[in-house]
């Protein structure tokens, strides 16, 4: 186990801990047939609603996803898809691909909505826009887990919550060496963004 420390508040660590995505896999596979779909339905909610234009997509699927069902790329106007999703029917696919396009109509609606929760209110109108109003915000398909180990644990001195991650997202080296075995995060002497593993706490 491994004791981070991050101030001022897990809240702003979360947000500057945010990966941006800047280009896609090159194992996806793009799907035409359902990209026409999805561009077709973002175009007809466009005109219904009177909107005056309408947000373009791509559509892949990725063969490495496993508990995810999908997932959306505002910046790159595209959706990602789990082939597995075929296995449980195609109106199964069809509705993640629609709980998908929420999130880039919702972005394209709302620009600055990067900064706001990802299934918020903008989120919902998007989704009962496409045609499935009261969309959960995880899906309940019987899709392969994968469990990973949570070895960082990030504790804020501020609202004394923790954070637990598989990885550590922080680039700054220690800038001193481990701290002495027990000895409490908070009345650790070392840097404030990065406390190094001590010895004792590693399992």
């Amino acid at each position: 186990m491994i004791s981070l420390k991050y101030s001022p508040c897990l809240k702003t660590f979360a947000k500057t801990a945010q990966k941006k995505v800047k280009s896609l896999p090159k194992h996806l596979q793009r799907d035409p047939l359902l990209e026409e779909f999805a561009n077709a339905l973002l175009s007809l909610v466009s005109r219904k609603l009177q909107e005056k234009q309408a947000p373009y997509t791509r559509v892949f699927w990725n063969h490495k996803l496993r508990s995810r069902a999908g997932l959306a790329y505002p910046t790159l106007h595209c959706v990602v898809l789990n082939p597995s999703l075929l296995h449980f029917g195609t109106t199964c696919a069809h509705r993640i691909l629609r709980h998908e396009l929420a999130h880039l109509l919702a972005d394209f609606r709302h620009p600055n909505l990067r900064d706001k929760p990802h299934h918020g209110a903008h989120w919902q109108q998007a989704c009962s826009d496409l045609g499935i109003p009261g969309e959960n915000l995880y899906h309940s398909i019987p899709l392969p887990q994968r469990t990973l180990k949570r070895k960082y644990f990030y504790h804020c001195p501020v609202c004394k919550s923790s954070l637990s991650r598989t990885q550590s997202p922080l680039k700054d080296k220690p800038t001193a060496g481990p701290a002495a075995p027990n000895t409490p995060v908070e009345n650790s002497t070392l840097s404030s963004n990065f406390l190094s593993p001590s010895p004792s706490k590693k399992k």
